[in-house]
């Protein structure tokens, strides 16, 4: 319902940003927000400060623009399974299914960067 009181701000998904988008399942946009941050820490990687205006330029336009990226999530899921079936209960379920949020995606994000972290300074 965050979207149709026509928010402009996302603060979750401001502050949060990759692990937001996983908590709310939406995988694809949280793969290209990775891309994108690798690619912009790879291009710049030898100008820091372009790196640190960019990275917040990016926590910016996720807090301007995380609501509609989740209703377009949300909408593209709900025309997903409404043309799979015309069986409305089926539907209740599929929906069921595929909502929510996932706990265990953005733990195991965390994880992985973490362990990034370490991997270069094991002996």
């Amino acid at each position: 319902k965050a979207w149709q009181t026509n928010k402009l701000w996302n603060w979750a998904s401001f502050f949060l940003g990759i692990f937001w988008m996983l908590f709310r399942k939406m995988y694809l946009y949280s793969f290209i927000f990775i891309i994108s941050l690798n690619a912009i820490f790879y291009l710049f990687r030898y100008n820091l400060i372009l790196q640190v205006i960019l990275v917040v330029v990016t926590w910016i336009l996720l807090g301007i623009f995380g609501n509609a990226l989740y209703k377009h999530h949300v909408e593209r899921k709900i025309l997903k399974i409404v043309t799979k079936t015309s069986d409305i209960n089926v539907q209740n379920v599929m929906l069921q299914k595929a909502g929510g949020i996932s706990l265990v995606m953005p733990m195991l994000y965390l994880a992985l960067l973490f362990l990034s972290i370490l991997e270069p300074y094991q002996g």
